[in-house]
């Protein structure tokens, strides 16, 4: 079982657990079978998007920007609808693949994310672009480790 260790405390801006949240480094990107009609029509692959996932124990389905799903244009395939803070709403789903360096997991697949807005930077200006919820976390182990300004995740 792979565990990961992340450290939330910087120079600049102290402990950050508790202001920001836990974050981990991820990249978004067009799902596979988009990837192949990209390939098969002779049309650029854009890159993935580097951005951080919060993860958030509170969302049921993980959920990205949808600034960041627009930019290399995927289309939803589905919605639904979502409870959040303001109420419910209809929301798009949409197919992707995303890569998590820091937990040297590549190109996984996601059939169904939830798109949404969310604008938000840390304190140190990294952009969050994923909400990463309890369907990615439902086979994993969470230590939310406060005092210690660290999360250990372990799968």
């Amino acid at each position: 079982m792979p565990i990961f260790d992340f450290l939330y405390r910087t120079e600049k801006t102290g402990e950050t657990l508790t202001g920001d949240g836990p974050i981990i480094p991820v990249e978004v990107s067009i799902p596979t079978a988009l990837q192949q009609l990209y390939l098969d029509q002779k049309i650029l692959i854009p890159s993935p998007r580097p951005g951080y996932a919060l993860i958030d124990t509170g969302a049921s389905t993980t959920a990205v920007d949808e600034d960041v799903l627009q930019q290399p244009n995927i289309s939803p395939i589905d919605q639904t609808d979502c409870s959040r803070a303001h109420g419910t709403a209809k929301i798009s789903i949409y197919p992707l693949k995303v890569t998590f360096p820091a937990l040297n997991l590549k190109d996984l697949p996601l059939a169904r994310v939830l798109g949404c807005n969310l604008k938000w930077q840390t304190a140190d200006g990294k952009d969050v672009i994923m909400l990463l919820g309890r369907d990615l976390l439902e086979d994993k182990v969470l230590i939310y480790h406060g005092k210690g300004c660290r999360v250990t995740l372990a799968f």
